[in-house]
Parts: structure tokens; sequence; C-alpha cells
């Protein structure tokens, strides 16, 4: 029989490590998305978001000066900053153009953009109709409540990314069951690999315990072992 100790290690190795992608796949692979496919993608990879935390930004959360992005109360956890890529910069000034000529209509069309506002309240109206609460990548089509009749534009659904980002996948010829998530890991590996700090990481990546963040150090041993294979030796 086992003792503790031998459990415990049996039991971490057991543990699935993530799939990531090298940076030559994720080229691949963004070769076959455009527009604000692309842009979501890009964040997700270049910041380490989740796509539900990069779905719910809103226009204050990007800090073009301080290149940082706000990431509110994820997780029911504390807010946090992460990186914004200064490659994509410019594609998100002019994603930034784009979406406020979107909300100046839904302003003259007086249509919500939040879940908080109530159409009986005038004050959460003025609040709901602010540009800087604004969706950072708000739905082509218009939403209307069924419990309170009302219209809203929501956040681009998730399942219409991870659509885009499947087919994108197939196209490039990677034979890897991943998925949108696989770019946060490949982020949190690629950033280990470049040799930045695991607490520096564990707060980029908004984690509780710095226990999570270590999984991605046994990602990067795996790959930096610098082993030659006796078949080739």
């Amino acid at each position: 029989s086992l003792d503790i100790s031998q459990k415990s290690i049996i039991n971490r190795s057991d543990r699935k490590l993530p799939l990531i992608l090298t940076k030559s796949e994720i080229r691949k692979i963004f070769q076959h998305l455009n527009g604000v496919y692309l842009l979501i993608c890009r964040l997700l990879y270049g910041s380490g978001l989740t796509i539900s935390e990069c779905l719910q930004l809103r226009v204050q959360d990007i800090n073009f000066e301080k290149k940082s992005i706000s990431v509110r109360s994820a997780n029911c956890s504390k807010d946090r900053e992460t990186v914004l890529s200064f490659a994509v910069v410019d594609e998100l000034t002019e994603h930034f153009a784009y979406i406020k000529k979107l909300f100046d209509k839904d302003c003259r069309d007086e249509l919500l953009h939040t879940t908080k506002a109530n159409s009986t309240d005038k004050s959460s109206f003025d609040v709901d109709k602010a540009w800087s609460g604004y969706w950072l990548f708000p739905a082509d089509n218009l939403t209307v409540e069924p419990k309170t009749n009302i219209t809203r534009r929501n956040h681009i659904y998730q399942n219409t990314v991870q659509k885009q980002f499947k087919s994108a996948l197939d196209r490039s010829s990677i034979k890897k069951q991943v998925s949108l998530q696989t770019l946060r890991h490949s982020f949190a590996v690629h950033i280990v690999n470049a040799g930045y700090d695991i607490k520096a990481l564990k707060q980029l990546l908004g984690h509780s315990t710095i226990k999570s963040t270590m999984i991605y150090t046994r990602l990067t041993e795996i790959n930096i072992l610098n082993i030659i294979s006796p078949i080739d030796s």
C-alpha cells in the first residue's frame, strides 16, 4: 500500500497539464482570423485574458497611455491589471473609432447596453449611456429581454468567437485539441519562458494562490529540458 506522501506525489503527477500552442502555431491560426475576432484572440493571447474577461471589457478598461488593461472582479476575485500589447494598439484604436459611432447611434436610439440599468430609474439610465461604460466588443444584433421587453445591446457571445477560432484552427491544419483558453495558457508559458517572475505572472493572470500559477513552470520545464534523445546520439 502507498503512504500519504506517495499518494500525494501520484495525485500531483496525474493532473493534466493544459495544452499550449507555440508562437508559430498561433501565427498560423491568426492568419485565418480577421476583423473583431482576430482582435479578440490577439487580446486573449497578448494579455492573458479569459474569453469571458475579454468580452466583458468596457471602454474605460483600456489604458493606452499605461499600455494596460483593467480586469474588473474576474471570478469573484479582486480587480487586476494586465498588459496591453503594443502590437494591438493601432488595431484597437481603429476599433474604438468604430464602436464610438455605434455608441452614438445607440444613444440616439436610447438603447441600454448593460444589465444593471433599470428602465424606470433615470439615474441608472444616464449611467448606462456613458461612453466609458460601453462594451469594448458590442454585438451587432440587439437583444430583447423577455421579462422586461427592454431592448439592449449586449457584448458578442462567447460561442460566436469560439466557432470562429475553431474554424481558423481547422484551416491552419494544426492537429491539437485546443480552445480559446489555450491562448491564455500559451501567454503564461511564453511569459515564463521569457524569464519573467512567476509572482508577476500570478498577478497578470489574477490567480488567488501561487499554486495555480506554478503549473506553467512545469510546462516550461518540459519544453526546455534540452535533452538529446538516444536515437539522435
